[in-house]
């Protein structure tokens, strides 16, 4: 089991404590047309077909930055510390939003970045991972991204039912279009399925 950092912004953190997101999309990079260039002339294609997913599902699966199932992610978010860097007491903007300005905090939040392994208090364990385009998310699994319906049109109500699917499309562009990744672009994510686990703090 290896275990490895990954970034979610506060909105995505508040998803997680309240047991709605359970999966996450991340662009996958090198990306040229239908393969990933993995260094030194190489490209794996990615998975158009059945065949070439066969083919070359492991291959894939070795370049994700995610890890494969089994793997744990310790998630770094919006955070503050009073007290030392390494002994200090975490504060974290999703819980606490209020916190850095009623403290009277020179340096205000934190970016996820700088977040020690300590620190964080949401681990999860990798239950699958795979490769496909950003617009090929259902709406189970745009549901299973965290995307809260408050009601009403442009929330995503529509005549036929709940529709996470557009919602969803406005959240990735909110995050990847300025990096020319948008919904429209629809390029290849990384698809990676987690589950929550409890792990005692050092």
């Amino acid at each position: 089991m290896t275990e490895r950092p990954i970034n979610f912004n506060v909105e995505m953190i508040r998803s997680i404590l309240e047991g709605r997101k359970s999966v996450t999309r991340r662009p996958v990079k090198n990306q040229v047309g239908d393969s990933v260039n993995c260094g030194n002339g190489c490209y794996i294609p990615l998975p158009t077909c059945e065949r070439v997913a066969h083919l070359h599902l492991n291959s894939i699966l070795s370049l994700c930055p995610f890890g494969v199932p089994g793997d744990r992610l310790w998630v770094r978010e919006v955070w503050a510390y009073n007290g030392c860097l390494n002994c200090g007491t975490p504060h974290y903007q999703a819980s606490e939003p209020d916190y850095a300005q009623k403290s009277m905090m020179s340096d205000g939040w934190k970016s996820p970045v700088t977040m020690p392994r300590w620190a964080s208090r949401i681990t999860l364990e990798v239950t699958g991972v795979r490769v496909e385009r950003v617009q090929d998310i259902s709406e189970d699994d745009a549901k299973r991204e965290g995307i809260k319906i408050s009601g009403g049109w442009d929330a995503g109500e529509t005549e036929y039912g709940i529709n996470y699917r557009g919602p969803f499309s406005h959240v990735w562009n909110s995050i990847y279009a300025a990096k020319g990744l948008g919904w429209d672009a629809n390029p290849w994510v990384w698809v990676v399925e987690f589950t929550r686990v409890e792990v005692p703090h050092a």
